[in-house]
């Protein structure tokens, strides 16, 4: 009787530990895609972000000085900026977004013009980028 109730005991202990196991694994796999696609998506909306900042750049040298605001879609998802400029700085308020995920860059930019022949000619000479919680 005694050895019947220790081998009975025993495999609930093991089944226990097998489902408690188990659980755990389905737990971590289950948290593991959750959280890639928030890193997927977040990746995507600062790419997003940096498109619409680049576009943000190639305006104020092209057309300079610049001031305005454009968006740009992609997909899955979009972006947006606003491009302040006061001679010879611009400040770039670039935003991202990608389902839930939002994502901002605001950068400084510096830049001088050269007047010659053919035209004037904006060099962008210094950007300072960061990426921030809020505008």
């Amino acid at each position: 009787r005694i050895r019947g109730f220790v081998t009975l005991l025993s495999a609930i202990v093991v089944s226990a530990i097998g489902v408690a196991v188990v659980a755990t694994l389905l737990l971590i796999g289950g948290n593991t895609a959750s959280t890639t696609l928030v890193l997927r998506t977040s990746f995507e909306a600062q790419s997003f972000a940096t498109a619409c900042a680049e576009e943000a750049l190639l305006l104020i040298r092209e057309e300079s000085p610049y001031s305005g605001s454009d968006s740009l879609d992609f997909t899955g998802g979009e972006c947006e900026f606003e491009v302040t400029t006061s001679e010879p700085e611009s400040i770039v308020e670039s935003t991202g977004r990608a389902g839930d995920a939002v994502r901002r860059i605001r950068a400084q930019v510096i830049w001088s013009q050269e007047f010659g022949e053919t035209g004037t000619t904006t060099h962008i000479t210094n950007v300072d980028w960061q990426e921030v919680a809020d505008f």
